[in-house]
């Protein structure tokens, strides 16, 4: 058995890891939950460093204008999500649901990019970094925008009785 074997047999459980992890926090994130600044940025900062680490790990590369042209679309994918995700105020707290789907595929796109760097091919194993550009770019404007929204939503009024 030599190096190669080894990495490719630790890819995959790496895979099959990253594969039940995503389900567990799937099963967690169905029930709205409270939306804290620190949780958002925590998943930026993890969101922008896993690309490069990646990268710089597996060897597989990408021509820049087209991971960056990965990421503004999936970025804008991830502004229109986080748009959309319902928050509201609860005993003075924020409230909502997450988007599983971002976030299942962004589990996903780190399976497909590690299982697509035990071929052989660099062709396959950079391409295996497009659906984690994208997902990177929807991670990181879906967590942006809902900062965004949370800083600027306002508290509702008390309502008077007459």
């Amino acid at each position: 058995m030599n190096l190669d074997q080894v990495l490719d047999g630790f890819n995959y459980v790496c895979s099959i890891v990253n594969t039940i992890l995503m389900v567990l926090m799937l099963v967690s994130y169905r029930k709205p939950k409270k939306f804290k600044i620190s949780d958002q940025f925590l998943s930026i900062l993890l969101t922008l460093v896993t690309l490069p680490v990646y990268m710089w790990i597996s060897g597989a590369r990408l021509n820049i204008l087209i991971a960056v042209g990965l990421i503004i679309l999936g970025g804008v994918y991830g502004v229109i999500r986080g748009l959309t995700v319902k928050m509201y105020y609860v005993d003075d707290e924020i409230i909502g649901r997450n988007s599983m789907l971002s976030l299942a595929a962004y589990c996903g796109s780190l399976v497909i990019s590690n299982i697509m760097n035990t071929f052989d091919s660099t062709l396959l194993a950079s391409l295996g970094l497009a659906p984690l550009c994208v997902s990177t770019g929807i991670q990181f404007a879906l967590n942006g925008t809902l900062i965004l929204r949370k800083l600027l939503m306002r508290r509702p009024q008390a309502r008077r009785t007459s």
